[in-house]
């Protein structure tokens, strides 16, 4: 991935939520937030355990996004 990606801080543990076209197409998952298990070795997509769920889904780059409170902790450290 490229060093300005918007991604790139995203990995194993992160907490993330679902972007805006996340939560359109996956409008049935009752939690819009998770954590990343593992980053496919492709690199576009995630393994992400949603709260709440059992089971590992498996999401597109564009679909997560970094958690507004790992966000905001990042920008300040």
């Amino acid at each position: 991935m490229p060093n300005d990606h918007p991604n790139q801080r995203l990995g194993a543990g992160a907490r993330i939520r679902l972007s805006t076209l996340g939560a359109e197409r996956c409008y049935r998952l009752k939690s819009h937030t998770g954590t990343i298990v593992r980053i496919n070795p492709g690199g576009t997509s995630f393994r992400v355990l949603i709260d709440g769920r059992k089971l590992l889904l498996t999401l597109h780059e564009s679909y997560v996004e970094l958690n507004e409170e790992q966000r905001s902790s990042k920008a300040a450290g």
